[in-house]
């Protein structure tokens, strides 16, 4: 009974794609990450500099652009949407079809199990629409029984350029041809223009007709194209013909390089022009004997034609006539291919993996960007229309330095020379190409200039002599300006334009607790970073993730009781461009509330005394207007307005001119020279400042005026020239007014049920009187300066946050009046706070003061402000949708921005505590677009591994960077010694860092051999001395030595410690260094490493054996046990305690303790998480041989690690509970047992949590998952469902609940959402509660212990704390952890009911029971091997069979804490009074881990 949640979404970009999407002349970007479909436009800016984010979301390129003055304007991505799929996307294709919503092309989706969903793009709900999916996962189309599965197999898209007909390849050799209508196919081609036929053929009487854009779809299998094709590499659909035409490239017989001499030059590449209607097919060529190492079919457009073959060693042009043209890259292109080719092997080149995009449309030239990231260009040199040669040369690096790019999986090209780079082991780029100018002037013709050429050459007749030199003329033109491109192509320059943020692959994370390297609040709780290696090669870093804010505190302000405070710009001659006056409203215990006013200079603030500043009144608001020139204080009984010297100017009272009633301001909102007051009474009033500086009334209509108005703001347009009114009146519709003129209505719309869209006089359908009423609303501008986009904010009575985004439908043009066909999307919904409001309660007659604050520059961005403890930011980065993020300080109720000598683009943060923090905002943590705190430190190498050593507070990190690798020397081969090749393979070398966690250089790095790679690493707390026991967490590495396929692959174990040197004085970070305390090579890689038991040993996997050693005094490694097969040696025993009855490629593997039960988290390579479980006491484990297969969960991404995370706090919150019995004054609690997490790492960058729940909050949440599945539409018409469901053993079982379709309750409108809490029987406030639950277990912090940041093992500490019971008030609980006996030990299990019954005689004798329980049991028993115990008499005896290591509650109701019946035991709990406790530790008659001795002795005292 668990639930999977994504933390984080997956950033690993798998497909790119650009075509018109949401209009007709748009140029959208597609970005599929993969399950998360993104759609972005690119957006043209000025060159204005932003702030620097050290390569975080785009904002890196800023420092370089700024150095550089690039020539034209900067681009940028914006999104427009993003939606999570139901499947792994495979491919994505643009065709246009007939009739869509926008105007646009469609987009062909397909995911795994051969699927197709056509979609469009909806603008009248500004979201994506699917038209229709196809399904070709038939049991029919499958094959022979023996043909592998639809999962193993690759399924790829490819569409007719004249959008004619798709193609899915899937299966082994099947092919789905789904073919579109077009305007072509039922009139004559080029007679019908449907822009000038109002009632063309596709129109009844005006109509558009019912018909779908597509026809029916068959499959086929290739086979029935061409007998040949039995092994497809590639196909696509080519260019300039007028049937739809597919080239495929496929072999009789499976490519293997391992067959190279038998199978070489066997791809066959074959043209065939399809008839759809006929459903036939006509060859048109077919070139055979092609090199076997071709990967990639890639169909060129005009003016090159043709069709492209990349293979690893060589590139292949063939044209429409079947000649060939080609190239080596490399000097192994003739050894693995008889293929005629032009050599370049100088070039040294590797085109494995390589990415292909055109880079120009009139040269058609090609960027080649090659796996390790270097770019490669090819141009073509043309005689007329046939390619005479290729040319491939590697594009300098001083052009391409500020990219760093690694291996890419596509390239797009955006057009104005602008290129999207997607990855998958780094961030995605938007580069631009700039061409010097006179390589702007050396461009190739025209598409229609060579189409005119054509045309003369054929229709014109022209005699020998105009052949002989005009002709020839023509062709030297064509081909002097082919030959210049190669010059021309050197004065390219990429640049870096911006990105999109890349967590993927991750690696085993550690922890790293908050307070390193910060400075944080007194009342701050303990939290942790999560600290992963991303990025491969030259990306790679080490990432602090954070699901909290921490900035970066500087100094703090001693005022008294500080409450609010806010930081405004006054007009100076001394700082015009600082904010020079602080604003602070303090709050006394007894809830009396005051003003201060000061200045800010270098040294911090003075306070100014003898102003007319109104000090007796607490501040509501504070702003400036007049450019500065007046300063404006809001209180609750009137507005008061001050000079630059802070001399009163006016004072506005809150009085009713009909009643003479005082009225309090409970709301206000500034827009220059405006401002906008809420009273209590529940109306409105506007003032503005005239050119003399004094406040004046602004006339409004009689409803403008006596409206129950609740909240209100103003906001201004950039291209407006008046602010807009935004008002909320307790109906919960919103009106808007235009300034000046306030008697004209014009825009109005209802809020009330908060729906997904609104619309103009749009009314709720349904209502129900349980839903919170909406209090508060707000419309400002987040982003960053140079690209900033509307949202309104609205906030409902219990706090929940909905965020809307604002479009137009239909379109309208920016010069139109805002409101006009405006209409709102909700992108958002927020739970800003789980903590309780502990502000001082304000009395009955003061209303509750707006908690929503717009914040115009926050570290060069603009954020909304949720000041409510602990202060929730809402931030919008162009390149995602609106996030919301906390404060890690918990006692933070309020935030303001700073800009000032004493803090430059700071923060100023108000504790409960009355103390004002100022502070800064890290600038290279990225904050909005994943909704954590993402800080990356870039090591520029591959990193294996990472871990965080806690006694000398550094980081342990174990890279690799590629080496050339060279044959050993060997006196049986000599010829080794003679290999003379220039063009060497490269192997992984490893390295250790040792790396400071606040200035993040590298102290010390140990580089290891050549040909010695490290797999795994790991912080082990070893006992390094037998005698006093002692125990020292070390860190221990794994490692490979590879040296060739001729020899078998070794290893070695290391053993390092950390000790302190005295550092350099320039560099005091360095006082750490890394010293080799052990080192042992072995015949086998060590690939797996971690502790065992308690007695500070430590097992590894070595090649077939797994290996337990202890560290000697003597610093050497120690073997005490293995398991090999089923070999056994004495007196240690390693055994298999149980096994799967299915078999799977296990990439990761975790326990998952949830109260008595214990369960074993396997992920395996075809992405789906099983669930087994260990229970003896089940028939059908077959007494623990067996283990149950619970569930199986497909999650869509490959985990690269599990890590068990303890949780201090219980899953459901310690409630308040009415208990009738209890006398004494604290109130009665109800608590549930701790539970423990799994933390998930993807290889797409996703990071997921598995959380255990408990028996009735899992069967409401199974009911609220299928309301959902069934009420929710679901993108691309994908079904969540059979998504996650995967077929396994575990017939019945529970499956585990996706935590991303119960998220999405939040989506629902309010009276939706109150439906769906009826139908699961719960309230509202519940369901969001468990929402919390399953997605911010990390918020609350954990506790961290050497274990826990090290790493050593996903097991928890054994606690061994004094227990109290009836008849002995201090007792000790010591778990004894107990394995198989061996044969000597087996003839005592005989023995062991009579010594039971002993034990409970004794145990009863001595007070070692109490009344409600046998005994207390041991929490947080780790199950490990150990020796056997020997029964005799007066000793407890413990026999049982043995088990891995595993974090289990250990003592069941039995006589002695056995768990389970005679075939299980194992586990027993020792309770000892406490002198015995004393003895104990004197004599050591029990040996506390029981992984070495194991033994329990004869000892009088026990």
């Amino acid at each position: 009974m668990q639930v999977y949640t994504e933390l984080l979404p997956p950033t690993a970009v798998t497909h790119a794609l650009c075509l018109p999407f949401t209009s007709k002349k748009a140029q959208n970007l597609i970005v599929v990450k993969t399950s998360l479909l993104q759609i972005y436009k690119v957006k043209h800016l000025p060159h204005v500099p932003e702030p620097t984010t050290n390569g975080v979301n785009g904002h890196a390129s800023d420092t370089q652009s700024t150095a550089e003055n690039a020539p034209r304007p900067r681009s940028k991505l914006v999104l427009i949407g993003e939606y999570v799929l139901s499947g792994t996307v495979t491919s994505i294709a643009g065709i246009k079809a007939m009739n869509t919503k926008s105007g646009g092309h469609a987009l062909l989706i397909s995911v795994k199990d051969a699927k197709i969903s056509l979609v469009e793009w909806d603008p009248e709900i500004y979201s994506i629409s699917t038209l229709s999916i196809h399904y070709y996962e038939g049991d029919d189309l499958q094959g022979a029984p023996w043909a592998p599965d639809l999962a193993q197999c690759t399924s790829y898209l490819t569409v007719d350029p004249s959008s004619r007909c798709a193609a899915l390849k899937f299966g082994q050799r099947h092919l789905a041809i789904l073919p579109f209508r077009q305007p072509g196919d039922d009139l004559a081609m080029g007679e019908y223009d449907p822009d000038q036929d109002s009632a063309g053929p596709n129109k009844v009487d005006g109509e558009p007709k019912k018909e779908t854009p597509y026809a029916s779809s068959f499959v086929l299998p290739l086979t029935a194209l061409d007998s040949t094709l039995i092994h497809p590499v590639d196909l696509a659909f080519l260019y300039e013909y007028r049937e739809p035409t597919l080239g495929v490239l496929a072999s009789p017989q499976e490519p293997a390089l391992s067959l190279i001499q038998q199978r070489k030059d066997v791809l066959t590449y074959t043209v065939f022009t399809l008839d759809i209607e006929q459903r036939a097919r006509t060859p048109l060529l077919s070139v055979s004997g092609l090199p076997s190492d071709l990967f990639k079919l890639l169909p060129l457009p005009l003016p090159v034609g043709g069709t492209l073959l990349v293979g690893g060693n060589e590139v292949i042009h063939i044209d429409q006539s079947g000649k060939t043209t080609a190239i080596a890259v490399n000097e192994f292109a003739r050894e693995c291919s008889s293929f005629s080719m032009v050599d370049q092997s100088d070039l040294r080149l590797k085109l494995e993996h390589c990415t292909v995009e055109q880079i120009d449309k009139v040269t058609g030239e090609l960027l080649f960007i090659l796996d390790n990231g270097d770019l490669a260009m090819l141009s073509f040199k043309l005689d007329g229309r046939s390619v005479n040669s290729l040319f491939l040369h590697r594009v300098p690096a001083e052009q391409t330095s500020a990219i760093n790019s690694g291996s890419l999986t596509c390239a797009v090209n955006l057009g104005d020379d602008l290129l999207f780079l997607g990855s998958e082991d780094c961030d995605a780029l938007l580069i631009s190409c700039e061409r010097a100018h006179g390589a702007q002037q050396a461009k190739k013709r025209s598409h229609a200039e060579m189409l005119g050429l054509e045309d003369e050459e054929e229709d014109e007749d022209i005699d020998d002599e105009d052949d002989l030199y005009g002709g020839d003329a023509v062709i030297t033109k064509a081909v002097t300006s082919v030959s210049q491109v190669p010059g021309a192509m050197s004065e390219i320059t990429f640049r870096i334009q911006d990105s999109l943020i890349n967590l993927s692959p991750q690696g085993t994370p550690t922890f790293l607790p908050s307070s390193i390297g910060q400075r944080a609040s007194e009342n701050m709780s303990p939290g942790i970073d999560i600290v992963v290696a991303t990025g491969t090669d030259n990306a790679g870093a080490l990432s602090f993730i954070t699901k909290g804010i921490k900035p970066n505190i500087s100094r703090t302000l001693e005022l008294d009781n500080a409450s609010d405070v806010w930081a405004l710009r006054m007009k100076s001659a001394t700082s015009p461009q600082c904010d020079n006056v602080l604003i602070v409203t303090h709050t006394s215990a007894d809830g009396i509330e005051s003003s201060s006013i000061h200045s800010t200079n270098s040294e911090g603030i003075s306070e100014r005394t003898g102003t007319d500043f109104e000090g007796g009144s607490a501040t509501l608001n504070a702003s400036v207007l007049g450019g500065g020139t007046r300063l404006v204080q809001i209180t609750h009984s009137e507005v008061r307005c001050y000079d630059t010297d802070f001399g009163l100017a006016q004072i506005f009272p809150m009085v009713d001119e009909e009643t003479d009633e005082e009225r309090k301001i409970v709301a206000s909102s500034f827009c220059d020279p405006y401002i906008l007051l809420i009273k209590d009474d529940h109306t409105s009033m506007v003032l503005k400042l005239d050119r003399k500086g004094e406040l004046d009334e602004v006339e409004g209509s009689n409803a403008f005026k006596s409206s129950e108005w609740v909240s209100g703001c103003m906001h201004q347009q950039i291209e407006a020239q008046h602010p807009l009114i935004y008002l909320l009146n307790a109906k919960g519709t919103m009106n808007v007014y235009q300034l000046p003129d306030l008697s004209r209505l014009v825009y109005i719309t209802d809020l009330r049920n908060l729906p997904s869209n609104l619309t103009e006089n749009g009314v709720a359908k349904r209502l129900g009187s349980e839903q919170a009423p909406l209090v508060e609303i707000m419309i400002c501008d987040l982003g960053y300066s140079n690209e900033k986009s509307t949202y309104m904010i609205v906030r409902s009575e219990d706090d929940e946050l909905a965020v809307f985004e604002p479009y137009h439908y239909p379109a309208s043009p920016k010069s139109q009046m805002f409101t006009n066909d405006l209409r709102w999307r909700k992108v958002s919904a927020v739970q800003p706070s789980s903590l309780p409001d502990t502000r001082p309660d304000e009395p009955v007659s003061e209303p509750k003061r707006p908690l929503l604050r717009y914040v115009a520059n926050c570290g060069g961005r603009s954020v909304a402000v949720v000041q409510k403890k602990p202060v929730t930011m809402i931030f919008r980065e162009s390149t995602s949708t609106v996030r919301s993020i906390q404060l890690e300080d918990p006692e933070t109720q309020a935030l303001t921005s700073i800009n000032a000598e004493m803090c430059s683009d700071g923060v100023l943060t108000v504790t409960s505590s009355g103390l004002i923090n100022v502070s800064k905002l890290n600038p290279g943590t990225d904050y909005g677009t994943t909704g954590w705190a993402v800080r990356r430190v870039s090591l520029k190498e591959n990193i294996e591994s990472v871990c965080f050593h806690a006694e000398s507070s550094a980081f342990v990190v174990a890279t690799s960077s590629k080496t050339n690798f060279f044959l050993p020397e060997d006196d049986w081969h000599p010829e080794w010694a003679e290999e003379n090749i220039a063009f060497r393979p490269q192997v992984e070398r490893g390295a250790l860092k040792l790396v400071d966690p606040i200035s993040h250089t590298v102290i010390q790095e140990m580089i290891f051999d050549a040909d010695e790679s490290i797999l795994s690493m790991r912080i082990i707390d070893l006992e390094i001395s037998e005698r006093t026991q002692e125990r020292k967490p070390m860190i221990v590495v794994g490692t490979a030595k590879i040296q060739g396929e001729d020899y078998g692959c070794g290893g070695s174990i290391y053993v390092f410690d950390i000790m302190q040197v005295v550092p350099d004085p320039e560099h005091p970070e360095r006082n750490k260094s890394l010293k080799m305390i052990a080192k042992e090579d072995l015949r086998g890689p060590v690939t797996a490493l971690s502790e065992i038991g308690d007695q500070g040993l430590l097992i590894a996997a070595q090649g077939q054996k797994i290996m337990v050693r202890g560290l000697k005094e003597d610093n050497t490694l120690l073997p005490v046990a293995f398991l090999d097969v089923q070999t056994m040696t004495e007196p240690y025993v390693l055994r298999v305690f149980g096994k799967s009855r299915s078999h799977m490629e296990v990439l990761t593997a975790e326990f998952l303790p949830q109260e008595k039960q214990l369960f074993i988290l396997v992920a395996d390579d075809a992405s789906n998480i099983h669930v087994l479980e260990f229970n003896p006491e089940d028939p059908k484990s077959l007494s623990g041989q067996r283990l149950l297969h619970r569930s199986t969960f497909h999650t869509g991404h490959h985990p690269t690690s599990m890590l068990l995370l303890p949780s201090n706090t219980p899953p459901n919150a310690t409630q308040p509970a009415t208990d009738i019995d209890n006398d004494s004054d604290e109130p009665a609690t109800l608590t549930s047992t701790p539970t423990s997490s799994i933390l998930l790492t993807t290889a797409s960058g996703a990071l997921a949590l598995l959380t255990p729940l408990d028996e009735s909050t899992y069967r409401r949440l199974v009911a609220l998952q299928t309301h959902l599945s069934t009420i929710l539409e679901h993108p691309c018409g994908l079904n969540p469902r059979a998504f996650r469901a995967v077929e396994s053993e575990g017939f019945g079982g529970r499956g585990i609940l996706d935590g991303l379709i119960l998220k999405r309750w939040r989506e629902l409108s309010s009276q939706k959402k109150i439906e769906a809490c009826k139908r699961v029987g719960e309230e509202v406030d519940v369901v969001r509660a468990w929402l919390k639950e399953i997605e911010g277990v990390l918020k609350t912090g954990i506790q961290l212990t050497a274990s826990t940041i090290s790493h050593s093992s996903t097991t928890t500490q054994l606690n061994q704390k004094p227990t109290t019971t009836k008849n002995n008030p201090q007792s000790y609980t010591i778990p004894i952890m107990c394995c198989s006996p061996t044969t000597r030990a087996l003839k005592a299990q005989r023995k062991t009911e009579r010594y039971n019954r002993k034990i409970e005689r004794y145990n009863r004798r001595h007070g070692f029971y109490d009344d409600s329980t046998n005994i207390v049991p041991a929490t947080n028993v780790v199950l490990v091997q150990s020796p056997a115990i020997e029964a005799r008499e007066n000793v407890r005896d413990v026999t049982g069979p043995p088990s891995y290591h595993a974090v289990m509650e250990a003592g069941r109701d039995t006589s002695v804490g056995m768990m389970g019946d005679e075939g299980y035991g194992g586990f027993v709990a020792v309770r000892l009074a406490k002198e015995e406790y004393a003895a104990y530790k004197e004599s050591k008659a029990v040996d506390e881990a029981g992984g070495a001795g194991g033994q329990l002795v004869r000892s009088e005292k026990s």
